[in-house]
């Protein structure tokens, strides 16, 4: 932990003072490693140790020791205690996706329009990053405080629930009262945290769902539909490497940038008076995109020096990069796309029946004929796919993780034989259903969003071949574990699979 809080702090540019500045996130780091060691063994070795005869200490150990024997007590908890690494790894990747350098949506004083006969302007809230942006953000973190106060809320309701129902201890074991109190205490932590991933998964997405609904209200959804290069593999890659998708999509603004600059340089004013009041906005525009333009430059200068050093921090400028180029998202599409909308005389609900499509999706709206609005609509589909992108991410992540508390809560009640086993196989399938309706919710909605659909060259409202890929994918380990729960056989089978390996090893 020391070693990992100096690190970050050169990293983030501390290179003077270095220990002063980390005094004291040292000090708190290994003040906390000392009160969780000492609650560990307060609460786990002390009370164990406790109730071990000297007589019987030497079989309670051997017993203990033999992890393959179906009887170790040890197993549980190793399980769980993996598990709950295994959670914390896809944390960690969550958080790594709303760093400082994360994708931004514009800011709300950049989203107001004008109102003809109204005094104040018309802001569009619902595409800011102060309304939609930053409280999906906060939802989706890792260790929100919403999902600690639900989990803790869950926590004291179901261990109050099973005080009321039942005098003694739940789960009995061959062991000592205080084991099965402890491993209680752990099935109890273990369901409401699967159950507090579930409901974050159906927020975040909710969320995102929320922001795609209003961008297909846009006129932009026939860009959205032009766009190559995204699919449904590179949306669920984000939670991967993180830099460098997001390098990718950077690049992918920086080209657009310099398409729009362009665009914006060889425009003519138009004839016509209400065209003339429409593209009034374009001198605004372009100051945004050349103010833009200067901070990927910079950006892009920093990285062509450091961008095979593996100790170069320092990311204010990718930073500062995505926070210009959502505001200037903001200017374009306040200032030229949505006063352009309304001069337009084609519609984007009729096809033209002479145009064909090759194959059986339903063709939709052509490009606009104007290349400056051809190539705004990009960079604003762009800047709002990066921050969808990077929520969608998140809910892989999520998903991941919550699928390997539950494996590992699976292995945890089926590698020792507790008692009653009906009652814990019933409450895991109900936790399977739980946790499995919502992804299987969420995936199905995913798939079949307008917008995403666009996107990625599918067919909208419908469930592809990613969405079955992803449903097996995600579903082959929970179930296999609970089919080893509710036959314990089946459990049988697979550690004689693993003991000669095990066996290998002593």
């Amino acid at each position: 932990m020391v070693a990992n809080i100096v690190a970050t702090r050169r990293l983030n540019g501390y290179a003077s003072s270095l220990l002063a500045r980390s005094a004291w996130r040292v000090g708190f780091s290994l003040v906390l490693f000392g009160v969780l060691l000492w609650a560990f063994f307060r609460t786990w070795v002390n009370p164990l140790e406790g109730v071990l005869a000297l007589a019987t200490r030497a079989f309670a150990y051997y017993r203990s020791m033999h992890l393959t024997s179906g009887v170790s007590p040890i197993v549980p908890f190793l399980s769980m205690t993996m598990g709950l690494y295994l959670w914390f790894w896809y944390a960690l990747h969550g958080l790594a996706l709303f760093g400082p350098d994360r994708p931004c949506l514009p800011p709300l004083s950049r989203l107001g329009i004008k109102v003809p006969g109204a005094k104040d302007e018309l802001k569009l809230s619902m595409f800011s990053q102060e309304k939609a942006g930053k409280p999906a953000e906060l939802m989706a973190t890792p260790l929100a405080w919403d999902n600690v106060k639900l989990m803790l809320a869950l926590f004291a309701g179901f261990a109050l629930l099973v005080a009321c129902l039942v005098s003694d201890v739940p789960v009995r074991s061959l062991g000592a009262r205080k084991y099965a109190l402890i491993y209680c205490f752990w099935l109890d932590f273990y369901f409401s945290l699967i159950l507090v991933e579930a409901w974050q998964i159906w927020r975040t997405w909710s969320s995102t769902r929320q922001l795609l609904v209003f961008l297909d209200r846009l006129a932009m959804r026939r860009t959205l539909g032009a766009l190559h290069g995204f699919s449904w593999g590179s949306v669920w890659k984000m939670s991967g490497n993180v830099l460098d998708v997001r390098y990718k999509l950077l690049s992918r603004q920086l080209e657009c940038l310099n398409h729009l600059h362009r665009s914006l340089v060889l425009f003519t004013v138009p004839k016509d008076s209400a065209e003339r009041e429409a593209f009034a906005g374009v001198g605004v525009c372009r100051t945004a995109v050349e103010a833009t333009q200067s901070a990927g430059l910079r950006f892009a200068e920093w990285y062509s020096k450091n961008f095979n050093d593996p100790k170069a921090a320092d990311l204010q400028r990718f930073r500062t990069f995505q926070k210009q180029v959502a505001e200037t998202t903001g200017v374009v599409l306040t200032e030229l796309l949505i006063p352009a909308s309304r001069v337009e005389k084609k519609s984007l609900i009729q096809v033209d029946p002479a145009d064909k499509c090759d194959d059986d999706r339903r063709q939709g709206p052509a490009p606009s004929p104007n290349g400056l609005i051809r190539n705004a609509e990009e960079l604003v589909c762009l800047t709002y796919l990066g921050y969808a992108q990077n929520l969608l991410g998140r809910i892989r992540t999520i998903v991941l993780g919550g699928m390997y508390l539950f494996v590992a809560a699976t292995i945890a009640v089926s590698s020792y034989p507790f008692d009653p086993r009906p009652l814990l196989s019933g409450v895991l399938l109900s936790l399977f259903l739980a946790f499995g309706a919502v992804v299987v919710f969420v995936y199905a909605d995913m798939h079949r969003d307008a917008t995403l659909s666009h996107v990625t060259n599918t067919n909208p409202g419908e469930l592809g071949s990613e969405f079955w890929f992803k449903l097996v994918g995600y579903g082959a380990a929970p179930v296999l574990g609970l089919i080893t729960q509710i036959f314990p056989e089946w459990s049988g089978f697979l550690f004689s699979w693993l003991q000669p390996g095990l066996s290998s090893l002593r």
